[in-house]
Formats: structure tokens, C-alpha cells, sequence
């Protein structure tokens, strides 16, 4: 199994060093706790931090690494959601193996 954190950062806007620096941190801690829930519960994950859009990350390693099966969470995007496409939509059209799209739970305030 291979936990992957795609992102990609808008290169319109000027310097943009410090939101890189603080998203590969974001992505190195959340990687670190689904590593270790999962290692916890048995199941052998090995990480990967990949700069480019969600979708085409998750399906660049897919492929790279011959994955049988992509499982991406899912939650409500709102209006953005639906004029920019989610990734889990992303994924279930262009991906080559079957996406397993999980719903999240909400978010306690």
C-alpha cells in the first residue's frame, strides 16, 4: 500500500517559496499519522509526497507502482466542487483501475 499527498501550488501570485515549504510540511505530518494508524493496524504502507495536482498524483503513482485499486476520501466541495471538478470525479474518469471513493466523516467544529 502507498499513502500518496499530491499538491500543487498556483504559480500565479508571486513568490510563493512559503506555501510550498509549509503545504511539504502539512503533507509530511499527515502522511506520518496514516503511515502509523495503518502500520498500527497491521497493514504494510510505505509513503510518497508527489509535486502536482491531487488527481495526477494519485494516478502517476498508481501506474508507476501497478496499483489494482485507488481508495481516495470524499467530501462536500460545495460550489467549487462543481465548477472545478473534485478529484475523487477526477479519478473516477480518467483512472485505468477501479477508485474506491470513501466518504468522509464532517468535521468537528
Amino acid at each position: 500500500m502507498i499513502a500518496t499527498f499530491g499538491y500543487a501550488t498556483n504559480p500565479i501570485g508571486g513568490e510563493n517559496q512559503d506555501q510550498e515549504r509549509l503545504i511539504a510540511e502539512m503533507a509530511a505530518r499527515m502522511l506520518a499519522e496514516a503511515v502509523d494508524y495503518l502500520v498500527a493496524e497491521g497493514v504494510p504502507v510505505e509513503a510518497a509526497v508527489v509535486h502536482d495536482r491531487a488527481a495526477n498524483s494519485l494516478l502517476d503513482v498508481a501506474v508507476e507502482r501497478g496499483a489494482s485499486l485507488i481508495v481516495v476520501g470524499n467530501h462536500s466541495e460545495g460550489i467549487l466542487g462543481a465548477i472545478l471538478g473534485s478529484v475523487p470525479h477526477k479519478l473516477l474518469h480518467r483512472s485505468p483501475v477501479p477508485v474506491l471513493v470513501v466518504p468522509l466523516p464532517p468535521a468537528s467544529g
